[in-house]
């Protein structure tokens, strides 16, 4: 058996800092002017994300009917699935950066405008007859890709907020955009239901 140094005992454990408490990232957060401003612009457009679905059969009614608009909600939301784990794969193996977070935000919220665009009902006439493709087939198209950027969008946004906020706690950010997310995407939805 090895015989232990007597200063072995007593080495000093290295200096780390303590994170602050949840209630207290939660402030750092809401009081950094960084974070408020990630706040603000991921809630607006993770929220756009979340407010798409309930207005798919009156974007579409006009040109599909309700078992159509239904499957396009689901290539929406498998588009989603798939965006969000190629974001999260591409941002592990691609040496998280700033500039490759803010590519997918801007690749979610082009491809979200694009979409609006696609899915009025002569725009999308003209652009399957541009195409030379059905209808149908263009607007899955559209629509898968446009949940696949916006949630990648989710999963890019979670992880550069979580890097902006340090040393707040990740769940208290990550709790923060949900929240952000989830009250613009109920405004949304709220003053639609007026139109």
């Amino acid at each position: 058996r090895p015989a232990h140094h007597e200063t072995d005992i007593y080495m000093e454990e290295p200096l780390v800092e303590a994170a602050p408490g949840y209630w207290e990232s939660i402030r750092l957060l809401v009081t950094d002017p960084s974070g408020i401003s990630f706040t603000v612009a991921y809630g607006m457009s993770v929220g756009c994300y979340y407010s798409i679905p309930p207005f798919f059969s009156q974007l579409l009614s006009k040109a599909f009917s309700q078992d159509d608009v239904g499957f396009l909600g689901i290539l929406y939301i498998l588009g989603a699935v798939l965006g969000g784990f190629v974001a999260g794969f591409a941002l592990d193996k691609a040496n998280f950066t700033a500039r490759k977070i803010v590519s997918f935000l801007l690749l979610g919220s082009t491809f979200f405008v694009f979409c609006l665009l696609c899915l009025s009902s002569s725009t999308t006439y003209m652009a399957a007859t541009i195409a030379n493709t059905s209808l149908f087939v263009t607007a899955s198209i559209i629509i898968s890709m446009t949940g696949f950027f916006l949630g990648s969008l989710i999963t890019a946004g979670f992880e550069f907020g979580t890097a902006i906020s340090y040393p707040a706690d990740e769940a208290a950010a990550a709790g923060v955009l949900e929240c952000s997310a989830e009250l613009v995407g109920f405004i949304q939805v709220s003053i639609g239901g007026f139109f």
